[in-house]
């Protein structure tokens, strides 16, 4: 007895997220397979993509294949998938599926304010950027999303009275995560300043007189003047 065979096999790639967002260039791929009755030729399958062959690393079942590509760039990747039945018919299939590999950690710089700076309010505004080779999924700012536009981010965080190490940390969407910070001090507090030559009432016939006294603050004194005149502190 014999039988006939006039339809062609069926042929599928499952479908793949779009964008499909991967951490390592290898992308794993299902063609569902199906004929009836002479059944699929096994031997006959092949997939490409991009017109790449690599069915040598596919592993067949009775009705699927699971096949590992080779290594991808991102962009918009052609799949094609092709097989015959044991009477001859052959069907094929195609996808595209737009591949973004992700294998770098985000990279996050803080702009403003500059490491070691000092402030005079408790309050400033944090600028920066973040670059990755994948889309970012948050950025934090001392524990508090921030938005993220364009790559730029840009907000307020409070601080307290002296050091501050102000802390943003990016996360990508496979995971992984990129920080920067920057140490500021903040300084609200005016110096002290005591003058001691000359005292208080003293006369002088003389055209110039010396001056002494102490300037002090917990920050650091960064200038001090007589008179508009800029001397050592």
């Amino acid at each position: 007895s014999f039988g006939v065979d006039t339809t062609p096999p069926s042929v599928e790639i499952l479908p793949f997220p779009d964008p499909l967002l991967v951490d390592q260039p290898v992308v794993d791929v299902v063609v569902l397979l199906a004929d009836w009755p002479s059944g699929i030729d096994a031997g006959s399958f092949r997939i490409n993509v991009d017109g790449v062959p690599f069915e040598a690393s596919c592993s067949l079942g009775g009705s699927s294949a699971q096949c590992s590509t080779p290594p991808l760039a991102s962009g918009a990747r052609a799949l094609t998938a092709a097989i015959r039945d044991r009477a001859g018919h052959e069907a094929s299939a195609t996808s595209t599926v737009n591949v973004i590999v992700d294998r770098d950690p985000p990279v996050v710089v803080i702009s403003e304010p500059a490491g070691g700076s000092y402030a005079n309010v408790t309050t400033i505004e944090v600028t920066g950027a973040v670059t990755d080779d994948g889309p970012i999924e948050r950025v934090v700012l001392g524990g508090d999303p921030i938005p993220l536009t364009g790559g730029s981010f840009s907000a307020a965080t409070s601080l307290e009275e002296g050091p501050n190490v102000i802390a943003v940390l990016a996360t990508d969407r496979t995971g992984k995560q990129g920080f920067a910070q920057s140490l500021v001090t903040v300084d609200t507090v005016a110096p002290t300043l005591s003058l001691e030559v000359p005292r208080e009432g003293q006369l002088s016939n003389a055209s110039s007189i010396r001056v002494a006294g102490r300037a002090e603050d917990a920050g650091g004194v960064e200038a001090v003047e007589v008179i508009g005149v800029p001397v050592a502190a």
